[in-house]
């Protein structure tokens, strides 16, 4: 792991201990280089605000996700069953991450800021699936597309959240009807 890694991993665990502790909106920088003894520019080389240290750790799970399947299972199903086992493998991922998500979801109900963050990182989250799933995102079209996988990730991250459980049978179920659903009202979305 480089060095850069490093200090991201360590910073990540500062911020979201400093959030399950309730203490977001107290985090800066300076408390963020205090509590990870950096200094103030060695954290400024790595992020320049506690919102962009989320969007980078967004788009580590993001990576992730191709870790858990490969291109040629993706390439032998349909595009909406692409986008269902990218979605299923991003919410494995986000497992071991299940407080730190509901955390972020309570802070994100306070803060309009929050919301605008969270809501950019699930659009760049779910064109990142789409991208994979070799469906075009680009234009009006496409942001539609994107707008609409995003709400029904908020909507399974719902559900999610309320299981309580490491069993997302029902979870996964529901995404797929979802999916299902908009695969045969608008066979636009998918592909």
């Amino acid at each position: 792991m480089s060095i850069e890694n490093k200090i991201k991993s360590k910073l990540f665990k500062i911020a979201f201990k400093e959030l399950l502790e309730g203490n977001w909106k107290k985090l800066n920088i300076k408390s963020l280089s205090l509590k990870s003894k950096l200094s103030v520019e060695e954290t400024l080389s790595i992020i320049t605000s506690k919102e962009e240290l989320l969007d980078i750790w967004s788009h580590e799970i993001n990576l992730k996700i191709m870790n858990l399947v490969s291109a040629k299972e993706l390439k032998d199903v349909s595009k909406k069953d692409r986008i269902l086992e990218l979605m299923l493998c991003r919410l494995d991922i986000l497992e071991d991450y299940r407080t730190e998500i509901f955390a972020l979801m309570t802070l994100s109900r306070e803060n309009a800021l929050e919301t605008c963050m969270a809501w950019s990182r699930i659009n760049k989250a779910m064109k990142y699936i789409m991208n994979i799933s070799n469906i075009d995102t680009n234009g009006k079209k496409g942001m539609l597309k994107i707008k609409v996988l995003s709400i029904i990730w908020i909507i399974t991250i719902k559900e999610w959240q309320q299981s309580k459980t490491k069993d997302n049978t029902f979870v996964m179920s529901n995404l797929d009807k979802r999916l299902t659903k908009i695969d045969k009202l608008n066979s636009t979305i998918l592909n």
